[in-house]
């Protein structure tokens, strides 16, 4: 309890600053094939560094039944043994500054059962951690996130401003930012869920203009936020920003940021040619994220029409609209924000809702164009030095060698290498912020040959029956031999000799675009790294 409060309608200001993907964690349910891949297509988009992804391998009946089915919902200890848990332990090693980014593959539960209260979203309970607020509290709407801001934004002392990077006195237990990249819902699957993610990113940057839409119709629904959308459309009009508050027969704008609606049934197709990309769009209703409900317009059909994201209710809200996107969304992500940023920002009550889709896109913020990162070896030592963003406190460097993250914020680093911790390549990452009004993010990845020389090689090819065939050569006699994806090992066993083969199942090695690495141990227990292989094993 003592972490959320009751509903105050203080006039607050919590500005966050572009997440970026070296601020998040991916969590691929590594069981299902078409979820790992969706997630490994994501992570290329984004430059997901390797300890920034977290597969887990629950069991098939923490997600499926016995007939078959899909399992929507999970009890709060299995839903706190196969994810809860394993997270925490990552944010444990991985120490950040800032409250980590949630981001979910498909496949896993949306909703999570819990004594004595109602329903909560997956999505919820995991930013809570668990520990949730009394059930009344959710029900009734007034549990909300520390991170809400009421309409209008003031201007605020910094020390309580919550941004990224955040200040350092928050609570280790401070409410996590969550999303789920997709669900497999109609009309929705495997190769639309990916168009859909590539057209969100397409969108960073672009600084689209159009209209923002409201659409309206005689029911509690719409009513329900109505006042919001009047001042909301009020002070966009001052920013020269056009907001329409239209019913749903009135013709629509050609270009369209971004939509809410209140109704239970909307037609979606009608903005199949007009949401740009990065749009959000959204519609209050009960049973929006309740899959195994078929009543109601469901969120993936506003995902299919071409919006980066939608958000519904995995249990009936009795349209209370602090469970809802505060109509002042779109004022914070034309800002420059990313669109989580801004939804966390404008959704007070968030434990039982589902953000589903691209939580990182950042259509209205800036590119780093000039971003650069030159390398320089000295001896065994690699020297990187990163330019074209101001230096200064209100910059933020994340170097990334490996997936491991590098001390430091820069400009400057100096990494110690070897031969055995090394090998004959290195894989660089560089996240960057430059906090301004727009922000600026950019990002750099680059492949380095190292002083060490390759005395392991790494071949892959994929054979019918969805297997793949891994073959490793190596300059000496191996004892040992083992296979990485990222920094997690998926294979690994004892051998002889200078050649190595073996046939491993996609649902082991993973699908989508990966990129694996062996490593041998040698009869002297001297350690041999290959060079990096990226593949993509797409499910056909």
């Amino acid at each position: 309890m003592s972490k959320f409060v009751c509903l105050l309608f203080v006039l607050v200001s919590v500005p966050l600053w572009a997440q970026m993907p070296s601020e998040a964690l991916l969590v691929i349910n590594g069981t299902s094939p078409h979820a790992t891949q969706i997630a490994h297509e994501y992570a290329a988009l984004r430059g997901f560094p390797a300890e920034r992804i977290l597969t887990l391998t629950p069991p098939v009946s923490f997600f499926q039944g016995e007939d078959g089915s899909f399992r929507w919902t999970v009890g709060d200890k299995d839903a706190r043994r196969y994810l809860l848990d394993p997270i925490l332990l990552r944010l444990e090693l991985l120490k950040d500054a800032s409250p980590t980014v949630l981001i979910l593959s498909p496949d896993w539960p949306t909703r999570v059962r819990i004594p004595g209260s109602p329903e909560v979203s997956i999505t919820g309970f995991l930013g809570s951690r668990g520990h949730l607020p009394e059930g009344e509290l959710i029900k009734t709407g007034r549990a909300v996130s520390p991170w809400f801001v009421p309409p209008p934004d003031t201007p605020q002392n910094s020390s309580r401003r919550l941004r990224y990077p955040a200040p350092p006195n928050l609570p280790d237990d401070f409410f996590l930012p969550a999303a789920m990249l997709g669900v497999f819902y109609a009309p929705m699957n495997t190769e639309k869920i990916i168009q859909q993610l590539k057209r969100s990113k397409s969108g960073d940057f672009q600084q689209p203009t159009g209209s923002i839409v409201f659409e309206t119709r005689e029911d509690v629904r719409t009513k329900t936020r109505m006042p919001q959308y009047h001042a909301t459309q009020g002070r966009l009009g001052k920013r020269n920003i056009d907001a329409q508050i239209l019913t749903a027969a009135h013709p629509l704008p050609d270009q369209i940021l971004g939509v809410m609606a209140g109704a239970a049934s909307v037609n979606t197709r009608r903005y199949a040619r007009h949401l740009v990309p990065g749009s959000f769009a959204d519609h209050l209703t009960s049973f929006a994220a309740t899959f195994d409900n078929a009543h109601q317009t469901k969120i993936t059909e506003w995902l299919d029409a071409g919006a980066a994201a939608s958000i519904g209710t995995v249990t009936e809200p009795y349209s209370i609209w602090t469970k809802f996107p505060e109509a002042a969304f779109f004022e914070r992500y034309l800002r420059g924000h990313t669109l989580l940023e801004a939804l966390m920002q404008s959704l007070a009550s968030p434990f039982q809702t589902l953000l589903v889709g691209d939580p990182l896109c950042s259509p209205w913020a800036k590119e780093l164009t000039n971003l650069h990162v030159e390398t320089e070896w000295v001896d065994s030592e690699l020297r990187v030095t990163a330019s074209g963003v101001p230096t200064g406190a209100s910059t933020q460097l994340h170097l990334f060698i490996d997936g491991k993250r590098v001390e430091g914020n820069g400009p400057s680093w100096n990494i110690p290498t070897d031969a055995e911790s090394t090998g004959p390549e290195l894989n660089l990452m560089l996240h960057a912020r430059y906090l301004w009004a727009p922000p600026q993010l950019g990002f750099v990845q680059k492949r380095i040959s190292t002083p060490h020389p390759e005395q392991l090689s790494l071949s892959t090819s994929q054979k019918r029956g969805e297997t793949v065939e891994i073959t490793v050569r190596s300059q000496e006699d191996l004892v040992h031999w083992e296979l990485f994806h990222g920094n997690r090992r998926i294979h690994q066993g004892g051998t002889k000799g200078k050649r190595h083969q073996i046939r491993l199942p996609n649902s082991q090695v993973g699908s989508g675009p990966i990129t694996l690495r062996a490593k041998g141990i040698t009869r002297q227990g001297r350690i041999r790294l290959s060079s990096y292989a990226d593949v993509d094993f797409s499910l056909k």
